[in-house]
């Protein structure tokens, strides 16, 4: 009887998904207990923070020891099917302070430290609850354990070898289905045709540089790099977008709301002071929901509500953002109902504001001043 097994496992699931981009394919990359594997996850989801519920995001802090490892797992909330030949193919790839990586639905993945000092990961998932299923302690670890018959064959192995205690040495790995689409029938999935899965390599999953400083010499003294689908392109159909949003001191992101996707905030540097405004409620009133964060702190945006960030201490602020979309869109509310074009009638902005159109008339006049410094911070959120 075998006690200790060394085993490579490529492993390819098919689960049947509202959001698949298309039964050919498991994505598509847009052209334009104990703790023995020395790692900890901070999961926050709908049961740590209950304002979650329903907004359709969760993030996540991963800390790596050294030689640490994420074991290779899959969020069932999502999916992942095997190649039309039954084989999986690898991506992988080394990342760096400041990288990003992109995991797609349901795919089984897995992350580990190979450098000389700790590391630490921040997480972002497209689910309030995206669950969490880890390969090996599944499939060898169940109550009750699948019969060993069933396991010999699955992992082409004699039933001896599966009677006992196992050990997995899971090493450089990932399990991703492909099902390998024909280029001449490219699939199209919002706006976009698909790269044949043939030609997907690991950098289509990474960005590179989400650590360098924005410039927040600006109106508004705030820089957001938006890395969404534009910008990442295997995003497309995965439902996420993160930002890392720069702040001077004074620096804010004025008020503004994402039409298609709740968002978390974390500061990782610096201090900030968040809010959002609800909508109307009976009384025709809206209450305002704000608080003081500090380095470490998360705060939650629903959906389509107004909200704000501003940096009232005395040194630069960094923030996390992750949305529940792949394109959460942005309207900056200000900018929207004084700088549209063409504008809005100044008899309709009187009534609305309940000031004299003379008002109205000089407030528009300061955004026309400064609509190319709007606009440039506009598309940096776009």
């Amino acid at each position: 009887m075998v006690n200790c097994i060394t085993l490579l496992v490529t492993v390819g699931i098919y689960m049947a998904y509202a959001s698949d981009p298309s039964p050919l394919q498991d994505f598509c990359v847009g052209v334009t207990d104990p703790n023995t594997a020395w790692s900890l996850a901070m999961m926050i989801n709908v049961t740590r923070l209950p304002s979650l519920n329903t907004l359709g995001v969760s993030v996540a802090r991963v800390d790596y020891a050294l030689g640490g490892v994420n074991p290779p797992h899959f969020h069932p909330r999502f999916v992942t099917a095997n190649r039309i030949d039954g084989g999986n193919k690898l991506f992988a790839t080394v990342l760096k302070k400041g990288d990003l990586c992109v995991f797609p639905q349901g795919l089984i993945h897995f992350q580990i430290n190979i450098g000389k000092t700790n590391a630490v990961a921040s997480v972002a998932f497209g689910s309030q609850n995206p669950a969490l299923v880890t390969v090996a302690n599944s499939v060898f670890g169940s109550h009750p354990h699948i019969h060993a018959d069933v396991l010999s064959k699955a992992f082409h192995l004699d039933d001896n070898s599966l009677g006992g205690r196992f050990y997995f040495l899971i090493g450089v790995l990932a399990m991703v289905g492909l099902y390998m689409a024909h280029a001449a029938d490219p699939v199209f999935v919002n706006g976009l045709y698909c790269k044949s899965p043939a030609d997907v390599t690991a950098e289509d999953f990474a960005y590179r540089g989400y650590n360098t400083p924005g410039d927040t010499r600006n109106q508004l003294g705030s820089f957001v790099m938006m890395i969404n689908d534009t910008i990442l392109p295997s995003l497309n159909t995965l439902g996420l977008t993160v930002a890392r949003v720069d702040y001077a001191p004074g620096g804010v992101e004025p008020p503004h709301l994402h039409p298609r996707a709740s968002e978390i905030l974390t500061v990782i540097e610096g201090t900030l002071h968040a809010g959002f405004i609800t909508s109307n409620r009976i009384d025709g009133s809206n209450k305002l929901f704000a608080t003081e964060l500090q380095k470490g702190d998360l705060f939650v945006f629903p959906q389509g509500l107004i909200h704000f960030h501003i940096n009232r201490g005395k040194t630069k602020a960094v923030a996390n953002v992750a949305f529940g979309s792949q394109n959460p869109g942005v309207v900056t509310v200000a900018k929207a109902v004084f700088g549209s074009d063409p504008p809005i009638g100044v008899d309709v902005l009187s009534r609305a504001f309940r000031v004299h159109e003379d008002v109205i008339e000089e407030i528009r006049s300061e955004f026309t001043e400064i609509q190319s410094e709007f606009n440039e911070v506009a598309i940096q959120q776009q």
